[in-house]
């Protein structure tokens, strides 16, 4: 995808690797979900990886400097990484480069977000705040969220949960670490 997404509606994803040439920004600037299939969607893509490379920020709302933002009046986002391949596992990637420090936000009201995969931004921070949520899966324990940025803050009432020691390997002792 060139350039930008700030979409307004709700956005189905086959499977593959989507490369957006800026940022992701949904709820900056409104939206919200829509019925598909029974179901409330705001964002729904399982075997996706995004891939950001963060050359552009958003510029609206809370969303406002943020290469990935969830914001107000998007919830229901279900996105599960690829199990093999390339970016297996990893289910949104932020910029790689040391020079480029975007980050990504989940604010006021993007709740109810479930992300399979690793949320990797490496050289920028990962901000929830405003009542925000987001965990691996409500209905499959084997489902794992994985944070890993510069800086992970969690304010505001947000809440972030992970079943990864039910997706780690049965009989090997797991253990849950935080690495600064």
């Amino acid at each position: 995808m060139a350039g930008t997404q700030a979409p307004r509606k709700a956005i189905l994803l086959g499977a593959g690797v989507y490369t957006v040439d800026g940022y992701f920004a949904l709820g900056g600037n409104g939206g919200g979900s829509a019925n598909c299939n029974g179901s409330a969607i705001s964002v729904s893509g399982a075997n996706v990886t995004l891939v950001l490379s963060g050359k552009a920020k958003s510029n609206s709302g809370s969303c406002n400097g943020y290469v990935f933002c969830v914001a107000a009046g998007y919830s229901n986002i279900v996105l599960t990484a690829p199990r093999s391949g390339a970016t297996a596992k990893l289910a949104v990637i932020g910029p790689t480069g040391s020079s480029n420090t975007g980050g990504a936000t989940f604010a006021e009201g993007g709740s109810n977000a479930q992300i399979s995969g690793a949320f990797y931004f490496p050289y920028g921070p990962i901000i929830m705040n405003g009542g925000s949520s987001v965990l691996g899966s409500n209905t499959d324990p084997s489902k794992c969220l994985q944070m890993i940025g510069s800086r992970i803050t969690l304010s505001g009432g947000t809440t972030a949960a992970s079943e990864c020691i039910a997706a780690s390997s049965a009989g090997g002792s797991s253990k849950v670490s935080l690495v600064q």
